[in-house]
This record gives C-alpha cells, sequence and structure tokens, in this order.
C-alpha cells in the first residue's frame, strides 16, 4: 500500500490510515471499531459505547505509574465537504492526499486534519514504549461537528483523570482559554407549489471562501445563502418572477460557499440576465476587501412548478431579512461574543427549509438570538425547532496543566506560548460543565480552511507539535 506521508513516522501513518476509512458525522463506526481492534492488538483497555465514543487506557510508564490520570481528547468523526465539480464518495473512497509546498491538502475535499491530527497523536503515544507519559485515559469521540452529541453522551462519571488535554486545536503557538457555546436551530417556511409555464431560469453564486463558522465568522466573508436572497429580492423589484428553488451551503458549522436558485419569469432572457449580473456586480463590489472571489452563472432551464407571486414576495422578504454573521465582540479578549450562520437552505415539496448555527459567550445572548429567529419564523407563518445545545467553556485565572504547557513549549521552541479565546464550540465546554474541578487544556497542530475543500495542515507545524505533546507529558 502506498503511503504519501511516512509511514515510519507513527502520526502520519495513522493520520493517513484515517483518511482511508469513512469517518464523517454519524458515519464514524466502521472508525470506531477500527480504534477498538487497535486496542486489543496492543493489549490496552478499551470501552466503545452505543454511540460510538471510544475509550483507551494505558498504565503509566515506568516512574509515572502512580502519578495522576491525564486524559487526551479528540473527535474522530470531520466534516464532509467538497468542490462542486467533485465526485468524490466519501462513503466509499479514501480521501486524495498531495502534498505541495509543505502542506497536506486531499483533492477537492476537505481532508479531516480537524481532528484526525488529534486522533493521530493519541494513537502514537498509546503505541509506543519510548514516550513517558502518567496513566491516561484516551477518550474518542464521535459527532463532534455536528453538535458535540458524542461528548455529551459519553458517561463520564467513569472518568478517573483531572487534568485533561484536548487535542482540538489548530492553533500551533497557542492554547485556548474559552470558548463560546452553542446551539442549532432550523426553520421552516410553507412553500407550495403552483403549475408553471412561464420561462426557467436558474442562478448560481458560487467561488466564495466559506470557512468555519466559528473562526471565520468576524471575517466579513461573503454568505452565498444570503447574497443569493438579495439579489433575487432586487432582481424581482424590475421583472416580474415566480422562485421555485433555493439551496446552498452544507453544513451548519461552516459558512455557505455556493447557492443555487431556480426561478420562471415572463422576461426576455437578455433582460433577466443584464439585470441580474449588474446586481451581482453591486453585491460582489461589497466583497472585494474580504472575498473577491466570488462568481456568477446562469442558464435557461424548464420549469414545471413554482411558487405564486405573493408566496414568493413573503419567501424573498423572509430571507432578505434573517441575519448572519457577528452580532457582537468582547474587546476584553479580543474574541466575537455572539453570531449566527445562515448555513443550510433546502427547498422541498411544500417548504424551504433554514438551518442556523448560534454561538456566544453568555446565555442570555444565545437565548436573544434564538428568540429572534423564532420570531421571524412566527410573522412569516413558519415554524421553529431548537437542535443541538452545548454550553460555553468559561475562563478559570488559574490552571496548573496550562502552566505545564507553557514550560513545555517554550523548553521545545525557545518563544511564550499565546493564550487565546475562541468563539467556536468545543467540547471542553461538556467536560467542564459535567466535572467543574477538571483543569483543561488545549493544544493542536497548524489547521488552515477548515471545513472547506480547500483545507490543508501545515505539516512542519503537524510534527513539531507532537513533539511539545511528548515534552508535557513528561513534564507530568
Amino acid at each position: 500500500m502506498e503511503f504519501v506521508l511516512n509511514p515510519q513516522i507513527p502520526i502520519e501513518k495513522y493520520f493517513e490510515e484515517m483518511t482511508r476509512i469513512p469517518h464523517g458525522s454519524f458515519h464514524e463506526k466502521e472508525y470506531s471499531d477500527y480504534l477498538v481492534r487497535f486496542a486489543k492488538e496492543h493489549g490496552l483497555s478499551c470501552d466503545q459505547d452505543a454511540i460510538g465514543n471510544v475509550v483507551i487506557r494505558k498504565e503509566g510508564t515506568a516512574g509515572y505509574e502512580d502519578h495522576p490520570v491525564v486524559i487526551l481528547q479528540a473527535h474522530m468523526d470531520m466534516v464532509w465537504a467538497r468542490d462542486s465539480d467533485s465526485g468524490h464518495d466519501f462513503e466509499k473512497e479514501p480521501l486524495k492526499l498531495y502534498i505541495e509546498d509543505g502542506f497536506l491538502y486531499a483533492k477537492g475535499t476537505t481532508l479531516g486534519a480537524d481532528d484526525g491530527t488529534g486522533v493521530s497523536y493519541m494513537l502514537a503515544i498509546l503505541e509506543s514504549d519510548t514516550i513517558a507519559h502518567p496513566p491516561l485515559e484516551c477518550i474518542f469521540t464521535v459527532q463532534e461537528e455536528v453538535g458535540m452529541f458524542g461528548a455529551m453522551a459519553l458517561d463520564k462519571k467513569s472518568l478517573k483523570g483531572r487534568r485533561f488535554l484536548s487535542l482540538d486545536d489548530g492553533g500551533a503557538v497557542s492554547t485556548m482559554i474559552a470558548a463560546a457555546g452553542g446551539m442549532r436551530v432550523e426553520l421552516k417556511l410553507p412553500a407550495g407549489k403552483e403549475r408553471c409555464e412561464a420561462a426557467g431560469y436558474e442562478i448560481v453564486i458560487r467561488g466564495l471562501l466559506g470557512g468555519h463558522s466559528g473562526s471565520c465568522i468576524s471575517k466579513e466573508r461573503g454568505n452565498a445563502i444570503k447574497l443569493a436572497a438579495r439579489l433575487l429580492h432586487e432582481l424581482k423589484k424590475e421583472i416580474p418572477l415566480r422562485l421555485a428553488s433555493i439551496d446552498g451551503g452544507e453544513k451548519e458549522n461552516a459558512i455557505p460557499r455556493d447557492c443555487a436558485v431556480i426561478f420562471a419569469s415572463s422576461e426576455e432572457p437578455e433582460v433577466i440576465r443584464k439585470t441580474a449580473e449588474r446586481i451581482f456586480g453591486q453585491l460582489k463590489e461589497e466583497l472585494k476587501n474580504t472575498d473577491g472571489g466570488a462568481e456568477f452563472s446562469w442558464r435557461e432551464i424548464c420549469v414545471s412548478q413554482a411558487l405564486s407571486e405573493d408566496l414568493t414576495e413573503r419567501v424573498l422578504e423572509f430571507l432578505y431579512l434573517l441575519p448572519t454573521g457577528l452580532r457582537s465582540r468582547n474587546l476584553k479578549l479580543q474574541v466575537p461574543e455572539a453570531s449566527e450562520n445562515l448555513a443550510v437552505i433546502r427547498t422541498g415539496d411544500e417548504e424551504i427549509v433554514v438551518n442556523y448555527s448560534l454561538r456566544a459567550a453568555s446565555e442570555s445572548k444565545k437565548e436573544s438570538m434564538a428568540e429572534e429567529l423564532r420570531l421571524f419564523a412566527k410573522v412569516f407563518g413558519g415554524t421553529y425547532e431548537e437542535g443541538a445545545r452545548y454550553p460555553a467553556w468559561p475562563y478559570k485565572e488559574e490552571s496548573v496543566m496550562r502552566e505545564k504547557l507553557a514550560d513545555a513549549y517554550r523548553k521545545i521552541t525557545g518563544e511564550e506560548l499565546q493564550l487565546v479565546a475562541v468563539h467556536g464550540g468545543v467540547e471542553c465546554g461538556i467536560f467542564a460543565s459535567a466535572i467543574p474541578e477538571m483543569d483543561i487544556i488545549t493544544f493542536g497542530s497548524r489547521g488552515l480552511d477548515v471545513h472547506t475543500p480547500g483545507e490543508h495542515l501545515d505539516l512542519k507545524s503537524f510534527r513539531d507539535c507532537f513533539e511539545i505533546v511528548r515534552e508535557l507529558l513528561k513534564s507530568l
């Protein structure tokens, strides 16, 4: 079997093996079973729960046997996202890895470095006979990317460790000290269709940067769904049209990069094209400094059914008014404090479904944003439903683990570890909420453009950060 990475380096071997096994959110069973086999092959204690979480335990190495237990944790699921022209089948095909300028990519798809790097670190440590460490509890969770269901379902009463290192961190030079809480919201708006005999058209907006809805929400990147809704709303002011469908976005925790709208109109095709191009040009001009790669395409297609003119107007007004993006910042910690991501929209036979991801450092701000969406849905005759919730991870002034990590980082790099609060949701909040005395830190290698097909991993950082983790375990 050919390797793109070096199979003689354990972290690289285990990472590449992981890319050959399906492990998208809700599709982790095969990889969860792989972890159980790994534990048995290495003579390690292992528990696998009904949802697929795996906990592997290893005794401390010589001289560390009686030291307090340390928990290492990472999630095994990845976001499945691909370029619009990619035919990759995540459930059947391995990722197509390649290296360019010191970075690891997967051709046309997400890479899964979030959080395959953390998983590979733990497997390399569990396999090793030479890495010094206290007794370990290695937690591999599922369904992190879709609501942290694995971490919430895990039996935390069985955990002995009170020192906790989360390896779900792509900072390389920093450790998280706080994170936002979040929730998922689904809105549904009635959108029954009627027979339509007018000519049909499809407009597609693509080429936006997208990105993680926590780490990238403050970068003022374009939201393809919002742009498409604005374009169609403005277009309807100048020409008659009836909406047939609007579909965009892939994941609730990713800013949507693409959106397609289909509509019918009795106006001349050339008038429609020129008007739509002019409006899109205005929208693109707004993004020239933050997301200038937006592209526009259009074509004539057949449309047999569409919403009535009145219903079209109501739906477009609803979508035009829906909020998305950064809501407020914490000026002390220099991090977003509240945001909402208009993430996915799908058109069915009788309704349009909109999915949101809300994030906030406080419950009150999160509830306020959710209430706004509930009222929007109510005013426009739609429905509102809440999905997964997860707690914030509040900042703690004192942390022995943080001090130890800073010492290890300084010893290996000669530099000072940075402390950052983040807007993304992390499983640390769930463990901190369940076990308040847990001393939690995070660390991991440098990943870029996560949750997008452009995701890539800094291979030097991948190797260097593992040495810092080794040094940290040795110091414990």
